[in-house]
């Protein structure tokens, strides 16, 4: 069992803290719906069908600044615990960021690691306009460093389903992994490389992966709550353009409902850009760009593969009007 020390050093915190200006600030003023229409989705996305599962604590909107070391200024965050208690500084010198709520885990995470607990789930349906979807992220958590390599390591996953453009359906494929792998982003595959005190590396995914990860604690991160964190992290899937894909994405504590996990989730990153943009250039500058006159006039159309270009690729054109070729 997992116990939390609180210290003086409260006290001393609570004097500093208010002679700075805060460096993350995270707010839950906003639905879910909104969270994700206004804050999450980028270009070549739509949403819809968009279900919170958790405690309303669990997830909020944040804004942060270079100071934090976060290195995204402002998204949602989704947490197993308190998400507005994300603030700093790091250490077990506050519980604010390690709330037990007694909420039950989630079925599909305990696929990935079992015995889930304090479950906070957003999902959604999206239709992407390119070929595939991304955003970016970054893993936080206060089960570093002392329960690395433990039973105690916090899952998280980015779960899709829909179309797969090689053929077939994906079925919750989890796509919160270590770039060029199929481990998912943990405490126990993101680490400094070192175990936990009491515990050794065969408990770990992988030690591998310190490239991957920031200490929050040498020195004391005074903005951010959690003890380590991951750089920042990018998901992918290759899609379909056009068709309905569902996304849920969930984390939850491992283990015990103490010592909890975020995810910081960038504004506007949860995009799929077009694989054709159109750029035009027009001679005459009294025509405008959506029409073609029948005159002699220079009219340039370039049409730009922004997608994979390793792969073949086509598009339809259509030329419309009553002029005459």
């Amino acid at each position: 069992m997992k116990t939390l020390k609180t210290t003086l050093l409260l006290l001393l915190t609570m004097g500093f803290t208010t002679l700075v200006k805060a460096q993350l600030t995270t707010t839950n003023t906003l639905t879910p719906v909104q969270l994700v229409q206004q804050v999450l989705l980028g270009q070549g996305v739509t949403a819809t069908n968009v279900i919170f599962t958790g405690n309303a604590n669990q997830i909020a909107k944040f804004n942060a600044n270079l100071n934090t070391n976060l290195g995204l200024s402002n998204g949602v965050i989704l947490s197993s615990g308190n998400a507005t208690g994300a603030n700093g500084p790091s250490g077990n010198v506050s519980a604010q960021a390690n709330t037990n709520f007694s909420k039950p885990g989630d079925s599909d995470l305990n696929n990935i690691i079992p015995d889930t607990y304090d479950a906070a789930v957003l999902e959604f349906d999206f239709i992407p306009q390119g070929d595939s979807l991304s955003f970016k992220y970054v893993f936080g958590s206060d089960e570093y460093p002392n329960y690395v390599c433990s039973s105690f390591a916090d899952v998280f996953g980015y779960l899709v389903s829909g179309p797969n453009p090689n053929g077939g359906l994906y079925s919750n494929v989890n796509i919160a992994t270590i770039p060029s792998t199929s481990l998912p982003v943990s405490i126990n595959s993101i680490n400094s490389g070192s175990p936990g005190a009491g515990y050794n590396a065969s408990g770990c995914l992988s030690t591998a992966y310190s490239s991957l990860y920031k200490s929050n604690q040498s020195p004391v991160n005074t903005f951010l709550k959690y003890n380590g964190m991951s750089q920042i992290l990018k998901a992918s899937i290759a899609v379909i353009c056009g068709q309905s894909y569902h996304i849920k994405i969930a984390i939850a504590d491992v283990s015990d409902g103490t010592l909890d996990s975020g995810v910081f989730l960038e504004a506007n990153s949860f995009s799929s850009t077009p694989p054709l943009s159109l750029n035009t250039n027009n001679a005459s500058s009294l025509i405008t760009d959506t029409l073609l006159y029948e005159e002699c006039n220079t009219y340039c159309v370039k049409f730009v593969r922004t997608g994979n270009i390793a792969v073949a690729d086509s598009f339809g054109l259509s030329v419309g009007g009553n002029a005459i070729n």
